[in-house]
């Protein structure tokens, strides 16, 4: 009796960590369309911003004048917004990818290899301050060997 007792207890245990883990991956999820959502939103305001900046600049070449206009900052502005919301995006994405070996077994950030299949756990390097510049149009740090910004496309000194 004790050992079919033991064994209900471990198959609703392991339920209801299958539960759990599914719930988390559910919010993730969620978390991850709220802020493509977001990264949406902010890209037709961008593109708004670039089609209100063209029609100006044409309309004051049409007239002779100057061509700078003043929704360049906005556009900078918004670009900035999108490009970190999406690194969070490719962030969250990463971390939970990388909670689970390929043959699906769950990993510790600890595990150097799969307890399952064996497989070795590729770590992802970290990149030393040092090695880091800050784009002087954005403000964003970028690895020091980058020719231009991440972020705006600004060439690095």
């Amino acid at each position: 009796m004790d050992d079919m007792k033991s064994k209900f207890f471990k198959a609703s245990s392991s339920v209801q960590e299958g539960l759990k883990k599914g719930k988390e991956k559910f919010e993730t999820s969620q978390e991850l369309n709220e802020l493509k959502l977001e990264v949406r939103d902010l890209q037709q305001n961008r593109t708004n911003h670039i089609i209100e900046l063209g029609e100006a600049a044409y309309f004051k070449f049409r007239m002779g004048k100057e061509t700078s206009v003043p929704f360049v900052e906005e556009i900078k502005v918004l670009d900035k917004k999108i490009f970190d919301l999406l690194k969070v995006i490719e962030k969250k994405t990463r971390i939970e990818s990388a909670k689970t070996c390929e043959c699906g077994n769950p990993l510790t950030l600890k595990d150097k290899f799969c307890k399952e299949c064996g497989k070795r756990v590729e770590v992802i390097e970290k990149v030393d301050i040092k090695d880091m510049v800050e784009c002087s149009d954005c403000k964003t740090i970028n690895l020091n060997n980058n020719k231009y910004c991440n972020c705006c496309g600004y060439r690095l000194v």
